[in-house]
């Protein structure tokens, strides 16, 4: 009988060992990219179209993955807009206190809005730093640079498009999506109670596919899951209906957003092995009785 436990006790560890780690996640968090740390208030997008502030682009441009992105922002109408990074940190802006921390509350009840954050650990109330959102046109700055002031790539007075606006992200390859942090959105309170979208696509020639972006209100924040939808996209859009920003965009390397890693063939094989071993050692034990 020992021989039976000892068998497959020594088969379930041989599986254990040889499993792999949970999949790991790459994150495009704006406060960094391949080349290191990058600045406070951080510009993402030219509202001209051009590539002089683009980050995470070109192929292995975000870290932890063999993808780039390429970065762009218009308000609902379609006019191109900076996407600029606002520091939450609480007292370097001013402009916007919804986006300021420490955010009041973790929203799980609204559409897509996970429980905690991929790995399990509960949602964060602070230390996001620059949320990515659309800048709002400052008719007082002038020149038409709608952030008061740039220099070195920084946005001088970041505040998002109270009216709505959208952030494209055009991956350089397909990527699986697992979810991202949203801010200070609303919904759309007139006649049709509009909520704010992600839409996504899977290929270039695929029709898009949307999620409900989850509605948190003022200073506060939630974790959108895309679940399957964010499985081989080429290219999302986040619709804000009002104002709004997100954060650590999360993707999985291991093809499998949010599910559960699956065996190697190798682990299954010696599983297997142990399996035979506690039968045979049970016959043997048969035999010997009769």
């Amino acid at each position: 009988m020992k021989k039976i436990i000892f068998a497959g006790f020594t088969a379930f560890a041989m599986l254990g060992a040889a499993l792999p780690a949970s999949a790991a996640n790459w994150v495009m968090d704006f406060d960094n990219d391949n080349n290191g740390e990058l600045a406070s208030n951080q510009i993402f997008s030219d509202k001209n179209g051009g590539s002089q502030f683009q980050r995470y682009d070109g192929a292995n441009g975000i870290p932890g993955s063999t993808a780039g992105v390429t970065i762009s922002a218009t308000n609902t109408s379609g006019y191109k807009r900076y996407a600029v990074g606002y520091d939450s940190t609480a007292g370097v802006n001013t402009a916007d206190r919804d986006l300021e921390e420490n955010f009041n509350n973790v929203i799980t009840n609204s559409p897509n809005a996970a429980a905690t954050m991929p790995d399990g650990s509960p949602i964060p109330t602070s230390g996001y730093r620059n949320i990515l959102i659309v800048q709002e046109r400052n008719s007082s700055a002038g020149n038409g640079q709608h952030c008061g002031s740039i220099s070195g790539g920084v946005c001088g007075t970041p505040d998002d498009e109270g009216s709505g606006g959208i952030l494209r992200f055009d991956f350089t390859e397909s990527v699986d999506l697992v979810g991202m942090n949203v801010f200070d959105t609303d919904e759309n309170t007139g006649c049709y109670g509009y909520l704010g979208k992600v839409w996504f696509q899977h290929g270039a020639n695929e029709p898009w596919e949307s999620l409900d972006l989850p509605v948190t209100e003022n200073n506060n924040v939630a974790f959108m899951e895309f679940g399957d939808m964010g499985e081989g996209v080429t290219t999302m859009k986040v619709k804000f209906y009002k104002s709004g920003g997100i954060d650590n965009i999360t993707g999985d390397t291991g093809g499998d957003p949010g599910g559960d890693p699956v065996p190697e063939p190798g682990a299954m094989a010696l599983f297997g092995i142990g399996i035979a071993g506690v039968v045979l050692a049970r016959r043997r034990r048969r035999t010997t009785a009769a």
